[in-house]
């Protein structure tokens, strides 16, 4: 069966089963791409043939000019040292270690050498147990210890816990010399993905998307240090003059040191006279070692592995033992004493649940996973859209394809990667097709402080490192009613299907209708699901009302979710988000950001009080700028609730008894907000105790400062828009719990972005009409001044840097990036805006747009607002330093 693979696409060091990977450069993804693979009809390959036989002389031609071609080459004094060089991120030893060699020389036992092992951990173990070893017998790996196999890092464990000695072979020096590049050179210094890494004139030149980039990354320094150590050449004369390599030695060179390091690793055959990688064009080497040694005093005996197409090759002063157990044959050792072998063949197959998740564009069409040479159909599931089920047999690479029917099976698509055996579970994860992972493991934001908020246990449905499927049925003209009058509260009722890598959810009776205020006017619009708790006692992950988020004016959809990360780390309680792919009625509708609702009363009880049912819960109200006659400023208009639009604070769960409770306690609020002076308090932490009564201080000034950090326009200081108070019934405090964060990090804003990213903090709502009393009594405290100055800095220094925030943002983008893609590419369900996506997804981490409000790349921000936030407070937090920056020393007097 013919892929059309390409042998330097990327494939994942896991396995599917249970497996994570850990991206760092987000160039790092493979090329999914399709690339259509038909069956030729008859008329096809007559065609075929007949454009053959026109080509056959020209064929001919081109071989005898290349055969005269190669002789001259072969006649330069180019020799192979002057044509292979050694890279500068080899980190290779040539010959030895002698430490290793002398403690060898000193065993009684056997010295035992292993053929290419490839990742195959269940079979070294298993050879491992059958050869029984004491502490008198040597393992001796003869390369390629790492790649193909499904876990390469578990053999480098096994083999460093028994120590074992090993030769370097062709493949773990490619995963070495790419360790070694992003040890001295920066994960971020791979790019872009398609470069090739700067080596010089090697023999075998790699991409930065090279498969086994996917291993290096991976990679502990025990690991990296231990593969990296394992010499070109290990040699012992005591033992019959023998030598360990991976791929073989030039009969023409005696001397070991002189072996050019490229072709002991990789030669096969000789052809005329020069070695050479490739197979079956010469003599192969072996043949003309032995040959050479037949005179020779002292012969030299050579152990190798790197040629399983040919087998296991015993001949007099040769020994090759790669017999191919990475392709399904065995793994073998050989006792350098007595030429005694010892095997184990691969585990046998079993049969397995497959299970995959295939886009809606291929409903008509067979889905199948290709399993060697065998195409094993999945059938639909009947109740889980978009699911495929089947069974095929397990310990074999896979992929799954798509076919035109099962009577033809022309192929019209498959994935350009293949999956690691399954070899312990009895099913696959719901795998989406052409998406090589399942769960990922990313770089996150260090948590700088604890949440105020005690016992909040997350959700499951937040986990990182996931993209779910969701998917709603209902009435399709009620649909379209819906998206055809976006700007009305249309209500739907249907069925919703969430598939995640290791769960399928289905709720009947979910409600959706068109969220949001202003982004309804762009193309792609945002939702909101209820689901309904009487039938659903569990919800999805407990929650029960949530949003999901377009992310329409962000071209690079990460905004929203880094603004979020940044709350979490410094323990601000918000709303929490997770991407989705979501589609209604088999129609994609495009990638989205799942939200809570923190406007709910599900997301108060879960969050606040740990879901305990009988818990009543306390006055929330929300503050918006977009529905009444002004921002929802705090400022105090009168007594009486008459005084106050209530599209500007929005009651959304009032008090017990009186209904008017909620805006009661608000305007008490607000009246000592206009009470208070900042002239007359106390300039120490005692002017903390005015404030606690009325709202948690400490939580409010972590969520200004990452609204400074992140340039949020939209939030409480700039804008009095996007929060709620809840008042906490414990302690009948505030807490403040910001909303909506799409526009921030520069993103929407025309004529402030350079202010907003360049200027100083206390510039932020400068000479504009105020829109938080609030903010503006706490920019005039010394006291808060300070304490919300050393918070912006501690969050600047340990939390919003650029090296911490860019290995988020390269993390998530790896994630996301074809996602992104494949969003772009979707019609629109509804007329409206649309963000202009000529970039390229990655180019849009670096730079904005020609748009007007959208200037200002997202790590541009990152890097430049780090750098001004410097200049305004300085570095006061240390690196590295977590602890609360909740009071400040009282101020000395001059």
């Amino acid at each position: 069966m013919n892929f059309n693979k390409d042998k330097t696409m990327a494939q994942p060091e896991m396995v599917s089963q249970g497996a994570y990977y850990t991206p760092r450069d987000p160039g790092d993804y493979y090329d999914l791409s399709q690339v259509p693979h038909q069956e030729k009809t008859r008329k096809q390959k007559l065609m075929w043939r007949l454009i053959a036989g026109g080509l056959a002389l020209v064929i001919v031609i081109v071989v005898v000019v290349v055969a005269v071609v190669v002789t001259r080459k072969h006649k330069t004094n180019d020799t192979p040292s002057s044509q292979y060089a050694v890279s500068p991120y080899a980190n290779l030893i040539r010959l030895g270690p002698e430490a290793g060699t002398q403690s060898l020389e000193s065993k009684t036992g056997r010295i035992l050498v292993v053929g290419d092992v490839h990742g195959c951990v269940n079979e070294f173990n298993k050879l491992v147990d059958k050869l029984e070893l004491t502490s008198q017998d040597q393992l001796i790996l003869a390369g390629d210890i790492t790649s193909k196999g499904p876990d390469s890092i578990g053999v480098l464990r096994k083999a460093k816990e028994i120590g074992a000695l090993c030769v370097r072979g062709n493949h773990d020096d490619k995963v070495v010399r790419l360790k070694t590049f992003e040890l001295q050179k920066g994960a971020g210094a791979m790019s872009p993905s398609k470069a090739v890494m700067p080596e010089g004139n090697v023999g075998d030149p790699l991409k930065f998307s090279n498969y086994h980039s996917v291993l290096a990354k991976n990679m502990t320094m025990d690991e990296y240090n231990y593969l990296s150590s394992c010499p070109m050449i290990l040699s012992f004369p005591s033992l019959n003059n023998s030598v360990v390599v991976h791929a073989g030695l030039d009969p023409t060179i005696p001397d070991l040191n002189n072996q050019v390091p490229y072709l002991v690793m990789n030669m096969r055959d000789i052809d005329h006279g020069l070695p050479t990688p490739d197979n079956k064009i010469g003599t192969p080497w072996a043949t003309l070692w032995n040959a050479a040694q037949q005179n020779q005093s002292q012969p030299t005996r050579v152990f190798y592995g790197h040629a399983s197409s040919r087998g296991l090759q015993i001949d007099k002063y040769t020994f090759g033992v790669d017999t191919g157990c990475v392709d399904g044959g065995h793994l073998t050792a050989i006792d350098m004493k007595t030429l005694q072998l010892t095997s184990v063949s691969v585990f046998a197959a079993k049969e397995i649940t497959y299970r995959v998740v295939v886009d809606s564009a291929n409903l008509g069409n067979m889905v199948g996973v290709a399993i060697g040479q065998d195409i094993y159909a999945l059938d639909k599931d009947p109740g889980v859209p978009m699911l495929y089920v089947g069974r095929g047999p397990s310990e074999s690479h896979y992929r799954y394809v798509i076919l035109d029917s099962p009577e033809t099976k022309n192929m019209i698509d498959f994935e350009k990667f293949e999956r690691p055996a399954i070899i312990h579970a009895d099913a696959t994860f719901n795998e989406v097709f052409g998406r090589p992972w399942n769960l990922l493991r990313l770089d996150s934001l260090p948590t700088l402080y604890e949440p105020r908020v005690p016992n909040n246990t997350p959700s499951r449905l937040f986990e990182d490192g996931t993209i779910a499927t969701m998917h709603f049925e209902a009435n399709e003209d009620e649909i379209a009613e819906m998206h055809a009058n976006k700007l009305k509260k249309i209500k739907v009722s249907g069925r919703l299907t969430y598939i995640n890598y290791d769960s399928v959810q289905q709720f009947d009776q979910v409600k959706i209708k068109m969220g949001g205020h202003s982004s309804r006017e762009w193309s792609k619009v945002p939702y909101r699901v209820k689901i309904p708790v009487d039938t659903a006692p569990q919800g999805l992950y407990r929650r029960w009302d949530l949003k999901l988020r377009p992310g329409a004016t962000d071209p690079t959809m990460l905004r929203e979710k880094v603004y979020d990360d940044l709350l979490q780390a410094v323990g601000v309680t918000a709303a929490k988000g997770t991407y989705v792919r979501f589609y209604i009625n088999d129609t994609p509708v495009g990638l989205y950001l799942l939200a809570d609702d923190s406007a709910s009363d599900s997301f108060i009880r879960e969050t606040f009080h740990q879901g305990n049912p009988n818990v009543a819960l306390g006055e929330f109200v929300q503050g918006d700028a977009g529905k009444g006659d002004y921002a929802a400023n705090l400022g105090f208009l009168g007594e009486t609730e008459e005084a106050y639009d209530d599209k500007v604070y929005d009651v959304k769960i009032d008090g017990p008894d009186d209904q008017s409770d909620a805006m009661a306690s608000l305007i008490s609020f607000m009246k000592f907000i206009r009470d208070y002076n900042p002239q007359t308090v106390p300039d120490s932490e005692k002017v903390l105790e005015l404030w606690e009564p009325w709202i948690d201080m400490i939580s409010y000034l972590r969520q200004a400062a990452i609204e400074w950090i992140g340039g949020n326009w939209d939030g409480i200081q700039y804008s009095g828009n996007n929060y709620a108070l809840y008042r906490v019934p414990s302690t009948e405090q505030y807490m403040a719990i910001p909303m909506d964060f799409d526009f921030t990090f520069g993103n929407g804003l025309e004529e402030d972005q350079q202010h907003l990213l360049t200027g100083k903090w206390s510039q932020f709502t400068q000479d504009r009409i105020i829109h938080s009393y609030l903010w503006e009594n706490i920019r005039q405290t010394p006291y808060l001044v300070r304490l919300y100055e050393s918070i912006l800095a501690d969050v600047n220094q340990n939390v919003s840097n650029p090296q911490k925030m860019n290995d988020r943002i390269d993390a998530l983008a790896y994630m996301i990036q074809h996602d992104v893609n494949w969003d772009r590419s979707l019609p629109r369900l509804t007329v409206g805006k649309t963000r202009s996506a000529s970039r390229n997804f990655l180019d849009s981490l670096e730079q904005g747009t020609d748009d007007l409000d959208e200037r200002i790349g997202l790590k541009e921000w990152v890097r430049e607002k780090y750098a001004a936030i410097n200049r305004d407070v300085g570095a006061q937090g240390s690196e590295d330093d977590t602890q609360e920056a909740d009071t400040l020393p009282e101020k000395e007097d001059a």
